[in-house]
């Protein structure tokens, strides 16, 4: 009986070291993910911080290229469907890429950007518009 008596103890010993293990894993992922956590926490602040610092400094502001310029430079062929819906100011704007030499000059930028045949505008490039003066609000 004596010998059974410590088969139980030890199988109860080794089934405690097990499950003490295996509550120790768990434990260490649960803190691994709260670690995690504090690091997101800390990465948004720092972001946030950079921010206000950058808000502080006074904002800058970047102009991207959009398709139309891009398209200008590669030489690429586009279509301006339904023209009759923009805004007057845009049609005049690019009533300069129709001309026999065209030019576009861009004021979005620090610096005002001039493009023509020599300068930026690709050989290639061609521009098609298409308006639809049936439609309202035809410009």
């Amino acid at each position: 009986k004596s010998n059974q008596v410590e088969d139980a103890f030890q199988r109860c010993r080794l089934l405690l070291e097990n499950e003490l293990e295996r509550a120790n894993r768990i434990h260490n992922e649960t803190i691994a993910k709260e670690i995690e956590n504090y690091m997101d926490t800390l990465d948004r602040i720092e972001d946030e911080f950079k921010l206000i610092k950058n808000l502080g400094e006074g904002l800058t502001f970047t102009f991207n290229k959009g398709p139309l310029i891009q398209g200008m430079e590669r030489g690429d062929w586009i279509l301006l469907d339904n023209i009759n819906c923009a805004r007057g100011d845009v049609i005049e704007r690019l009533n300069s890429l129709a001309e026999a030499d065209p030019t576009l000059t861009l004021y979005e930028s620090a610096e005002a950007q001039e493009y023509s045949r020599n300068n930026g505008i690709h050989k290639d490039f061609r521009l098609f518009v298409i308006a639809n003066n049936n439609r309202k609000m035809a410009n």
